[in-house]
């Protein structure tokens, strides 16, 4: 699948390091970024072919499948949304909206187009929380009331 990254900040790098080092078919095609300068410096840096100077010229990349968008918060709907009616699968980071309202209305356009979209809640896939889940699910844990759990990172360079 070709990837394009809509924004350049920390979080997408990440997720660049991410593809970069999977084996099989995914690969990064194309970036995107408010300025053409910090898009090419991004797609240098991680070794992708494409590199553009707005969302809206990324997402006219008729070689993009699936762009993660790694936007502000208060960007998600408006991106995402974007990103469908551009025919593109998406991949966003968290949070997926800032509201139910617009979670919904993601939802029915990707399907009303046969596309698909997720939020990129990776902590359920963990093995930490797939091994809990087991322990509950086999008795292996009494009935559950109440659990807390803080999992995070210090983001370097973020702020």
């Amino acid at each position: 699948m070709n990837w394009a990254i809509l924004a350049t900040g920390t979080i997408a790098a990440k997720f660049a390091d991410t593809v970069n080092g999977m084996k099989g078919k995914d690969r990064l095609a194309a970036c995107g970024s408010r300025s053409r300068e910090k898009a090419e410096a991004f797609g240098k840096k991680y070794g992708i072919p494409r590199a553009y100077g707005s969302y809206e010229e990324l997402l006219r990349d008729e070689k993009v499948d699936a762009v993660y968008v790694a936007t502000p918060n208060n960007m998600h709907y408006e991106n995402c949304m974007a990103c469908l009616e551009a025919g593109k699968h998406v991949l966003c980071e968290k949070p997926f909206t800032t509201n139910v309202k617009d979670g919904e209305r993601l939802f029915a356009a990707a399907e009303e187009r046969g596309l698909f979209i997720m939020e990129a809640f990776w902590i359920r896939h963990l093995p930490a929380l797939k091994k809990m889940q087991e322990l509950i699910n086999q008795g292996g844990i009494s009935q559950v009331g109440f659990a807390r759990c803080d999992f995070g990172f210090v983001a370097v360079g973020a702020w």
